[in-house]
């Protein structure tokens, strides 16, 4: 399932997480594993999310036991503790959507994990994930095929997803989050 040249420097993984609060894993998946990965979430039906103020996008819930308990075995080998999800959703931007900084909504403390699905995707088709902090940006997720990013959230951060423009015709972004507390 996991890449493992991962396994194998788990202790550089950690290294680098503890020090940036962050760290994005390419090659994440074997590819055959990866594969079936998409297959499994193109089956889901998402459902429209909109606010014109806020937000739009499509989402629905994830809760695919051999993935989540891969991941959490994975997180665990890397926090030294025990992980339990809080939540895991499928999302899917397409073009004109978009989430917007609110001072209403912020992250909460904890961990969050990004699994990228998407495929053929460009950097100007806009869609990347900014993580600000004091009005900063402190992180960003951008879209690369099968990546894994674990980033250490609190609740003086927000986040958003950059508006889907034109160049991306009908192309999809697709990504899968998970989040556990402390």
């Amino acid at each position: 399932m996991i890449n493992k040249v991962y396994s194998k420097n788990l202790n550089k993984v950690k290294q680098h997480f503890e020090k940036e609060g962050s760290v994005q894993l390419q090659n994440f998946f074997d590819d055959n594993y990866f594969n079936e990965l998409i297959d499994k979430i193109k089956k889901v039906e998402l459902n429209k999310i909109f606010d014109s103020l806020n937000y739009s996008y499509s989402s629905a819930g994830f809760n695919d036991k051999e993935l989540i308990n891969g991941i959490s075995g994975f997180l665990s080998k890397l926090l030294g503790k025990k992980v339990n999800f809080n939540f895991s959703k499928i999302f899917c931007f397409k073009h004109k959507d978009y989430t917007l900084l609110n001072d209403e909504i912020s992250e909460e403390k904890g961990f969050k994990v990004i699994l990228e699905l998407t495929e053929n995707w460009s950097d100007e088709f806009g869609g990347y994930i900014s993580f600000v902090k004091d009005e900063e940006e402190v992180f960003r997720v951008d879209t690369i095929d099968n990546s894994f990013t674990l980033i250490k959230t609190n609740d003086k951060m927000k986040s958003f997803v950059k508006y889907i423009n034109n160049k991306a015709g009908n192309n999809l972004r697709l990504f899968l989050e998970l989040f556990f507390v402390e």
